[in-house]
C-alpha cells in the first residue's frame, strides 16, 4: 500500500510539473518576444515595433506591427505559438514530435503600404525555438505580382529561405533563393534570374554587427525603357561583402565579379574587382549610424539634424584608414585590362576642427592601370556602341538599321581612336598602355606629369 501511495505522489508530482512547464515556457517565450522587440525598435531600419502578445497555457498568439523607417510600409506578423518542452497541442492534433523545445511558431507575414494595399502577398514562416533560445526559421512565398502607386510592377516566381539564430540574435545565419524577379517601371525595367543570397552576422566587439553577405544572380537585365530593344545584360554576377572588427578598427572587404557584360553588340568579361577597407574607426561609424538614423527619423518632420559629412571624414581619418583596390580586371575577347590602387588618410596630419583643405592634404592615393594596345579599338567601339544604344533607348535618335549603325560606328571609331589614349591619360610603353596616377600633398600626378587642376593649384598649402 505504501508503495502505491509513493508511486501515486510521484505520478501526481510529475504530471503537475509537466502541466506547469508549458505555462512557464509561455512566460519565457513572451519575454523573448519583448526583448527582441526592444532590441530592434527605433533603429536605422525600423522606426517602431508594436507587439501584442496573448499568452495561454499550451499555446499563445502574437501580433507584431513593424513600421519601416522612411517609408509608408508596415509589416505584420501573425504568430501561432505552441509551447514546449513537448508540444502537447500538436500531439493532440496528431502531430507526433517528442523533441524538447521552447516553442514552435507558425507565422503569417504581410507587407502593406499606407492605403492597406499588399506590397507583396502574405507568405508563411515556421520557426522552432530550442530550449537554449536559439532557433531556426523556414520561410516560403509563392509566385506573386504587385503594383505600386507609381504604377511600378514587382513580379516574382516566389522565394524560399532558412534563417538560424543564436539567443538574443547574437548571431544570425541565413540563405534565400528566388528563381526570378522583375521590376518594371514607367521609365525603366530590371530583371534578375537565379537570385540567391546568404549572410552570417554576429555582434562584434565594436558594438556593430559584422560578418559576411553574398549575392549571386545567373542573369541581370536592365532596360533604359520597358521596350528597350538593346538592354544591358550581365551574366554570372557575384557580390560579396565582409566585415571584421579588431582592436585597431573595423576591416571590410567588397568583391564584385561578373562573367559577361553585354551592351547591344558590345561584349565585355569576365571582370573582377576587390576592394579592402582597413582601420575604420568604430566609434565614428557608430556616430555615423546614429546620425543617419536621426536623419531618417526627421524625414517625416522635415527637421534638421547635426549630420556633418566633413566631421565624419575627419574623425574616420584619425586612425589613418586605408582603402585598397587589390585587384581590378575586365576582359574583352582574349585581352584584359588590369589595375590596382590604394587610398590612405594620414591621421596625424588632421588637426582638430580642420577644414576641407587640410583633409585633402592628408590624403594619399595611387592607381596603376594597364591596357594591351590591341584592346584600344575594342574599347573605343564599345564606348560608341554604348552611347548609340543609350541615345536610341532614350528616344534621342530614331531607330537605326544595321547598315546605318555600322556606318556611324566606322566613322566615329576612326575619328576617336587617334586621340583616345591621350585624352584618357594613357601612355604607351612597348605593346601596352599604362596610367600611373598618384595624389599626395594635394598634387595630382599622372604618368609623371603634374596636373594643373590639382588641389595644390587651387589652394595654398596650409601651415603645419
Amino acid at each position: 500500500m505504501r508503495r502505491i501511495i509513493i508511486a501515486f505522489v510521484v505520478l501526481v508530482t510529475i504530471t503537475g510539473a509537466l502541466s506547469a512547464l508549458p505555462f512557464w515556457i509561455g512566460i519565457e517565450v513572451e519575454n523573448t518576444y519583448q526583448r527582441t522587440g526592444q532590441r530592434l525598435n527605433n533603429t536605422a531600419l525600423i522606426s517602431s515595433i508594436d507587439i501584442n502578445f496573448n499568452r495561454g497555457w499550451l499555446h499563445s498568439t502574437a501580433n507584431t506591427q513593424i513600421k519601416i523607417r522612411g517609408t509608408d510600409t508596415r509589416v505584420t506578423l501573425v504568430d501561432d505559438i505552441s509551447h514546449g518542452p513537448i508540444p502537447i497541442r500538436r500531439l493532440l492534433q496528431g502531430r507526433f514530435d517528442l523533441t524538447p523545445i521552447l516553442a514552435r511558431v507558425s507565422s503569417r507575414i504581410s507587407a502593406r503600404n499606407r492605403e492597406g494595399v499588399d506590397i507583396i502577398p502574405a507568405f508563411s514562416a515556421h520557426t522552432v525555438i530550442d530550449i537554449d533560445r536559439s532557433g531556426k526559421s523556414r520561410v516560403f512565398a509563392g509566385a506573386f505580382k504587385s503594383f505600386s502607386r507609381s504604377k511600378d510592377t514587382l513580379e516574382s516566381a516566389g522565394f524560399a529561405g532558412t534563417i538560424r539564430f543564436r539567443p538574443g540574435l547574437e548571431r544570425i545565419i541565413g540563405s534565400f533563393a528566388m528563381p526570378s524577379l522583375r521590376l518594371t517601371g514607367v521609365a525603366t525595367g530590371v530583371e534578375m534570374e537565379g537570385l540567391e543570397t546568404s549572410f552570417d552576422f554576429h555582434d562584434g566587439i565594436s558594438g556593430f554587427s559584422v560578418g559576411d553577405v553574398s549575392v549571386t544572380s545567373r542573369k541581370l537585365i536592365y532596360r533604359a525603357t520597358p521596350q528597350d530593344p538593346s538592354p544591358l545584360t550581365a551574366t554570372g554576377l557575384a557580390i560579396h561583402a565582409g566585415a571584421r572588427d579588431r582592436s585597431d578598427g573595423v576591416n571590410a572587404t567588397l568583391q564584385l565579379g561578373i562573367k559577361n557584360f553585354v551592351a547591344g553588340p558590345s561584349r565585355l568579361g569576365p571582370g573582377l574587382i576587390k576592394i579592402q577597407f582597413n582601420r575604420l574607426n568604430p566609434a565614428t561609424l557608430a556616430r555615423l549610424r546614429r546620425q543617419l538614423t536621426e536623419r531618417k527619423k526627421a524625414t517625416d518632420k522635415i527637421a534638421k539634424t547635426t549630420f556633418s559629412g566633413l566631421d565624419i571624414i575627419r574623425d574616420l581619418g584619425r586612425k589613418s584608414p586605408r582603402i585598397s583596390i587589390s585587384h581590378f580586371s575586365v576582359g574583352s575577347g582574349r585581352e584584359e585590362v588590369q589595375g590596382k590602387g590604394t587610398l590612405m588618410v594620414e591621421g596625424d596630419k588632421i588637426k582638430p576642427d580642420s577644414g576641407l583643405t587640410t583633409l585633402l592634404y592628408a590624403v594619399n592615393a595611387s592607381v596603376t592601370l594597364s591596357l594591351p594596345q590591341s584592346i584600344i579599338p575594342s574599347l573605343v567601339t564599345t564606348q560608341v556602341e554604348f552611347e548609340l544604344a543609350t541615345l536610341q533607348a532614350l528616344g534621342k535618335i530614331p531607330p537605326l538599321s544595321v547598315k546605318q549603325t555600322n556606318k556611324i560606328l566606322t566613322a566615329s571609331v576612326a575619328a576617336r581612336t587617334p586621340g583616345w589614349t591621350e585624352k584618357h591619360f594613357l601612355e604607351r610603353r612597348g605593346t601596352n598602355y599604362f596610367m600611373d596616377l598618384t595624389y599626395k600633398e594635394g598634387r595630382l600626378v599622372i604618368n609623371g606629369q603634374t596636373i594643373d587642376s590639382s588641389v595644390a593649384a587651387m589652394y595654398p598649402i596650409p601651415d603645419r
